[in-house]
């Protein structure tokens, strides 16, 4: 009699089993028929605007081949469309994804960033939940008064008076190292790469800039920026990647991602606990010195801060500074600070190594401009809000470079 009611109950849990996943397969197969029923018909009758297809599928195919030069991918694509049609506008449909809307039309920049750009939110499929694990709720993945808090918050990080003390005292500080790794390579007469370095440096700039810690990444390799750079670079490739769920929860490199992402969220929330009982131990000793409080002015102790959170006028658009809250903050912020800076820095020394012309003149220009300040031009002198203030012909350069080659071409 046991031995029945056993067969029975093994019978009734197989058979569930196989429902379910009978069921699962046909679910997958009704959302795969629908997805390739309608790129079908975008080939067959495409819309007015979008991009033409040679075959079925074959925008997909080749923005999955070029997702490594995206923006040398659009360029050719904006020449196509153009010199067909006199068009600035155009839309690729990519199998699995939203249809991407891509524009050179100031008009439509303009309507989109400024003029109704409330209307454009981040909430959609295409952009939050894929961030989500690693932005959270920061200035990059939040909309409306969220992302204002956000940015009134940061803002006092970039006063004219910040920026002469922390932020430029930080920058010089690092250089020294930067200098440092550069001369030992040209004394070795070893290749190196640039790049590499310029990320190293902007990830420990930024670091300090964003919550107070020297991690140490320019002359080491440190868990924290191998970690960071593997969860932007699976965020990043989602973007593209139309089976992303798949490759996020059930493979390995998805599985990695989040091992990752749990040692991000560990550090964070270790520095964010440090920070708390630092502040609330000076609170309690009353300095009478709140903007700095414990000698700090990183972007995490400003959120720490009351008098900085708090908005007299409507207390609503004050962030709860909660550990989670506060760790989406530094994240971003090390988003924010790293990436586009290290990619502005790499082209400006590459454009000036094979612009000896331009070269000579923007060293010209620093040596002129140091001497003026009494200072002796070398590799380590530290350079002054006044002395930058000075260089137009450099900053010149650094405009050119950032047209040629725009710091996050793959956004």
């Amino acid at each position: 009699m046991w031995l029945l009611l056993s067969d029975v109950r093994n019978s009734v849990n197989t058979l569930t089993v196989f429902d379910g996943a009978l069921i699962t397969l046909a679910m997958l197969i009704i959302v795969a028929s629908k997805s390739v029923a309608t790129h079908l018909s975008l080939f067959l009758w495409p819309r007015h605007l979008s991009l033409p297809e040679d075959y079925p599928l074959h925008n997909t195919v080749k923005l999955m081949a070029r997702k490594e030069s995206i923006l040398e991918f659009l360029l050719e694509s904006f020449a196509t469309i153009y010199n067909k049609t006199q068009r600035e506008s155009f839309i690729v449909n990519v199998f699995g994804l939203a249809p991407f809307v891509f524009t050179n039309n100031v008009e439509n920049i303009t309507y989109v960033l400024k003029t109704n750009y409330e209307n454009f939110t981040k909430s959609g499929p295409m952009f939050k939940s894929k961030f989500q694990g690693l932005l959270g709720d920061g200035i990059f993945n939040a909309d409306g008064r969220q992302w204002y808090a956000h940015r009134k918050t940061s803002a006092h990080l970039f006063k004219l008076t910040e920026f002469k003390t922390t932020v430029l005292e930080t920058f010089n500080h690092d250089l020294d190292e930067v200098i440092g790794c550069i001369t030992n390579h040209a004394a070795r007469q070893n290749a190196f790469d640039m790049q590499a370095l310029m990320h190293s440096f902007t990830l420990e700039s930024i670091s300090q800039i964003a919550f107070g810690l020297q991690l140490g990444c320019i002359t080491n390799e440190v868990e924290f920026a191998r970690d960071f750079d593997f969860c932007t670079e699976c965020i990043n490739d989602s973007m593209l990647n139309p089976l992303w769920l798949i490759d996020r929860f059930l493979s390995p490199r998805g599985w990695r991602y989040f091992y990752c992402l749990q040692r991000l969220n560990k550090f964070a929330f270790k520095i964010i606990r440090e920070r708390r009982e630092l502040i609330h131990s000076s609170a309690a000793c009353d300095t009478g010195d709140n903007d700095h409080s414990a000698g700090r002015s990183d972007l995490l102790s400003l959120y720490l801060m009351s008098d900085v959170l708090r908005d007299d006028h409507d207390k609503s658009d004050s962030l709860q500074p909660s550990d989670q809250n506060l760790r989406d903050v530094i994240l971003n912020m090390v988003i924010a600070g790293r990436d586009t800076t290290a990619q502005a820095l790499s082209w400006a020394f590459y454009c000036l190594c094979i612009h000896s012309d331009v070269q000579a003149k923007v060293r010209e220009e620093v040596v002129s401009v140091v001497g003026q300040h009494g200072r002796v031009p070398s590799a380590t002198t530290a350079m002054s809000y006044e002395m930058l203030q000075q260089l137009r012909y450099t900053e010149a350069v650094c405009l050119e470079v950032l047209r040629l080659h725009p710091s996050g071409n793959i956004s």
